[in-house]
């Protein structure tokens, strides 16, 4: 007895041992993979800070511009009122010259009639007496002498009438030259305070558009940047479905290597009439102690992985916290495809396949369990074994009814479906 025992033991020792050698495959992989995801968070944060970057660079070119804009439009309006003093200043300049040219010709008129004044005077003095005797015998009576002295009285006071009135012309036509050089100074002043402010106006656009060029410039630099991270994010992110895909390869050959040795020793215990307990039991309608060998299920491969189940033959340990690992390893020890996610996953991705709570559930599917504060939020699995029982990892297979797993999970019971999607015969 002693020594069919130790021969047992030996057996599960030995799955134990291989699955544990072959599961440490993929660690092997872990830390590069780790670092490798750490990079690509690096990387992006590099990014994001580079983008922000930009952003706030567009930022300041858009300000930039916009003051450039406002800059010129003054520019533009001192342009036009230079203009238009330009054109002020031109109108008055010809208003002067032409005003000079009549000051001449009134100062020219206004010497002339004074000569000429000059001459009728010098004229009547030099000849009033022998006028005055000629005119007092010529005269036929007192009335005609009167006229007659009162004609070189009206040749005078004309001759002084019409001086005065060229000399208040000349005065007027001086005052207008006076206002026009006043007003012709103060429009040169206003073109000069323009032409300064239009320089200075001018010098700010200079300015600004060498820093709009010095934004553009890093901005360029900046987008060079940011193209170089999406390149290393774009080789990190191929690095990482290498390194991943690496590891699939691994955990395929892991649960291969794991399959083969579980079945030589299966076969080893089985020519030798001997037992296997696939693991502890405890709760419910738990089966406990070890379960024969020979398969009560039939043929098939829905068959074969609900025998397997039953009787806890997994390429992965039934540790606890690993229900859908488990589960995994059952069917790859079956020939199945491994099907991979957490438990609620699998409900999540293949309910199409399977059917509700209720329905009826065929040997050999999975049995799922919604997610629970019980269950970490993951849900819960196992393989329907048949009579509404399911063996599942609970640290340690478990043989028990859909209630006694729901309430033990704290997860109602949502349905069944196949793995991947895809019905065992």
């Amino acid at each position: 007895m002693r020594k069919r025992k130790s021969k047992l033991f030996r057996v599960i020792c030995g799955i134990v041992a291989a699955a544990a050698v072959t599961a440490t495959v993929p660690t092997l992989y872990a830390d590069t993979l780790d670092d490798l995801k750490e990079k690509q968070e690096e990387l992006r944060r590099e990014q994001e800070e580079l983008e922000k970057k930009s952003d706030d660079l567009q930022n300041k070119k858009d300000v930039t511009q916009e003051e450039i804009d406002a800059l010129e439009k003054q520019l533009k309006e001192l342009l036009d009122k230079i203009n238009e003093l330009d054109v002020q200043a031109s109108e008055l300049t010809a208003q002067i010259f032409e005003t000079n040219q009549k000051l001449d010709e009134q100062i020219a008129i206004q010497n002339r009639q004074y000569n000429e004044m000059k001459l009728r005077i010098q004229y009547m003095y030099e000849n009033q007496n022998a006028d005055v005797a000629e005119t007092f015998i010529s005269s036929g009576s007192m009335a005609d002498l009167l006229n007659s002295m009162e004609y070189y009285q009206k040749i005078y006071d004309y001759d002084r009438g019409k001086l005065d009135e060229i000399e208040a012309t000349r005065r007027e036509i001086e005052d207008l030259k006076g206002r026009l050089e006043v007003e012709l100074e103060e429009i040169k002043k206003a073109e000069e305070e323009m032409n300064q402010r239009r320089a200075e106006v001018a010098e700010l656009v200079s300015q600004k558009e060498d820093y709009l060029s010095s934004i553009n410039s890093d901005l360029a630099n900046n987008a060079g940047r940011i193209a170089d991270a999406q390149s290393e994010i774009d080789k990190n992110s191929a690095a990482i479905a290498e390194e991943e895909e690496r590891i699939r390869q691994a955990e395929l050959e892991r649960q291969r290597r794991a399959a083969e040795e579980a079945a030589a020793r299966v076969a080893a215990a089985s020519s030798s009439g001997r037992s296997y307990s696939g693991g502890s039991s405890s709760g419910g309608s738990s089966s406990g102690g070890s379960v024969s060998l020979e398969s009560s299920y039939g043929s098939g491969t829905a068959a074969r992985v609900a025998d397997y189940a039953s009787r806890g033959i997994s390429s992965h340990p039934a540790t606890y916290g690993w229900c859908a690992a488990w589960v995994s390893g059952v069917y790859a020890m079956a020939g199945v495809t491994p099907p991979h996610g957490d438990a609620y996953q699998y409900w999540v991705k293949w309910s199409y396949s399977g059917g509700p709570a209720g329905t009826s559930i065929p040997i050999g599917s999975c049995v799922i369990f919604a997610p629970s504060a019980a269950n970490g939020g993951y849900g819960h699995i196992g393989i329907y074994v048949g009579g509404n029982m399911i063996a599942h990892n609970g640290g340690g297979v478990r043989i028990q009814d859909i209630q006694t797993v729901a309430n033990w999970t704290g997860g109602a019971y949502v349905g069944w479906v196949w793995p991947n999607g895809q019905p065992l015969n």
